[in-house]
């Protein structure tokens, strides 16, 4: 008999396109499944919109308070019957072999916590903008721990809930989701899923994820949110399993996005927020005198220093702050778009002038290309190679190109590649190598992958 699933969605005026959402799930070809809408205190035509559906496959609740994203998913887990739980926002859609499709993995291995797909993101329009997780390109069972272990080191590689679809048995706790958190909650569970469970993924596009254009002063906020949250799951999570650096890492780059956060509400004159944020910094993060041996955590008391003499209409805290601080000098790299690792930045600010700096480079990006021809305008830089296992570049270059690695005289090796996860394997592969082989050469990540 196929396993029953328990297609689960909160609703909070959701009118605009929740017709659409709850069609694409009654369109599904697998058919065993039960759909349980919760309208979360809607004060739009929400529930007129439901009304219009009489499918018996259809439960609706209504609330006349709004309980929040996460505690109406605890809610809706509760009032489920499937031995499988997919959860849909009300503007998302569900491709019409979705539920088929991840059934099928799940049903592969009883194992298994969850499955992890491809998430297609699209406008307000339903056009394709991007996908998204970058490190699902193939389907892949994860062993226990292993996606947990990489989940520390690059941020959330799995998605959000309308990409997975879990077996309930995973759950340990009635009410899975924290309702502490506003906008980490699922972070916290598919880290803990994937602490204990192994877990599949799929290559497959098996849901489209709505994205809708905020305001940059809301979109700064809830970003600085999040990345508190972060912290606050990285602080209570039991990672005694972790190496050190990993929890070093993991620290460090929220401590990074936070500044991040700080430096686009300042774009905002939003002051008092960038301070608090910054105080949080000081209170929570434990490796904060971890970090360049202290110097960042002076650079903290710095920044807040710096702000709290300023007044709302003052604009001089740039000059201020990157005079000041080097982890602010790097956010305003980051904030540029510029995305450069904060070790190879580190590396660039103690370039010796008078001779070059000699780096070669592990596999391609265009636009890590471009930037590197900028910086070398400006700097004394000098690429003395690339492995260019993509074959994207010719011969023409200014530089030796090789089709395989070479070992070559070299300030820094520099792992070139706009994959998440390429990336990381690309840096181990060859850390490990050096280490095997006693090579003292600096393997240097280009890319900060701010999440």
């Amino acid at each position: 008999m196929e396993p029953l699933v328990s297609v689960l969605m909160p609703i909070y005026n959701g009118e605009k396109y929740l017709y659409q959402s709850i069609q694409s799930v009654l369109n599904q070809s697998y058919e065993n499944f039960e759909l349980i809408l919760m309208d979360d205190g809607s004060n739009d035509l929400s529930v007129e919109v439901i009304k219009h559906f009489q499918d018996q496959r259809i439960r609706f609740y209504s609330s006349s308070i709004n309980r929040g994203l996460f505690p109406a998913h605890n809610w809706l887990i509760k009032q489920s019957r499937g031995e499988f739980i997919k959860f849909l926002h009300q503007d998302d859609i569900l491709p019409p072999d979705s539920l088929l499709e991840y059934v099928k993995l799940l049903e592969s291995n009883e194992k298994l916590a969850f499955v992890a797909a491809v998430a297609e993101f699209i406008d307000a329009e339903g056009k394709k903008i991007s996908e998204f997780p970058w490190a699902f390109a193939k389907d892949k069972i994860w062993p226990e721990k292993t996606l947990y272990s990489l989940s520390w080191q690059l941020g959330n590689l799995i998605g959000n809930p309308p990409s997975v679809m879990f077996r309930k048995s995973s759950f340990i706790e009635d009410s899975p989701f924290d309702e502490r958190f506003k906008n980490s909650s699922d972070w916290k569970l598919l880290l803990k899923l994937a602490s204990t469970s192994p877990s599949i993924s799929t290559s497959k596009k098996l849901v489209q994820y709505r994205i809708h254009v905020q305001s940059q002063s809301s979109l700064n906020y809830r970003q600085a949110i999040t990345v508190r949250e972060d912290m606050q799951i990285i602080k209570e999570t039991k990672s005694d399993n972790l190496p050190f650096k990993q929890m070093i890492s993991s620290f460090w780059r929220q401590h990074l996005q936070i500044i991040y956060s700080v430096f686009q509400l300042m774009q905002n004159s939003q002051i008092l927020r960038a301070i608090e944020l910054l105080e949080f910094i000081l209170r929570e993060d434990p490796y904060l005198s971890s970090y360049e041996q202290g110097a960042c955590l002076q650079d903290i008391k710095n920044w807040i220093e710096v702000l709290s003499s300023m007044s709302d209409k003052e604009n001089q805290w740039q000059v201020l702050l990157l005079s000041k601080t080097k982890s602010v000098l790097y956010s305003w790299f980051m904030q540029r778009g510029l995305g450069i690792s904060y070790e190879f930045f580190d590396k660039l600010i103690h370039i010796s002038f008078s001779k070059p700096l000699k780096l070669f480079l592990i596999g391609y990006d265009a636009g890590a290309f471009g930037l590197l021809e900028f910086l070398k305008a400006k700097l004394n830089i000098q690429i003395v190679g690339v492995w260019d296992f993509l074959h994207h570049l010719s011969n023409e270059q200014s530089f030796p190109v090789f089709s395989e690695f070479r070992l070559v005289p070299a300030d820094a090796y520099v792992i070139v590649t706009d994959n998440r996860l390429q990336d990381f394997l690309l840096y181990q592969q060859i850390t490990e190598m050096f280490e095997a082989n006693a090579i003292a050469t600096p393997v240097i990540r280009f890319r900060e992958w701010i999440l």
